[in-house]
């Protein structure tokens, strides 16, 4: 994976991070050590968030 996707991927979950954390008022966070099975963002109890960038949301 080049440094750019990874660099777009960061920016993306900060983004849902953010939103997440204003709608809900929970402490959301990107997760920066992921292991196989985590999720992209942690601090929404019961809820396991995975976070993709495109330029289109697909139907």
């Amino acid at each position: 994976m080049g440094a750019m996707s990874r660099t777009k991927g960061k920016v993306g979950e900060r983004e849902i991070a953010a939103l997440l954390a204003e709608l809900t008022g929970c402490d959301v966070r990107r997760r920066v050590r992921q292991h196989d099975g985590d999720s992209d963002l942690e601090g929404l109890p019961g809820w396991c968030v995975e976070v993709k960038r495109h330029a289109r949301a697909a139907p």
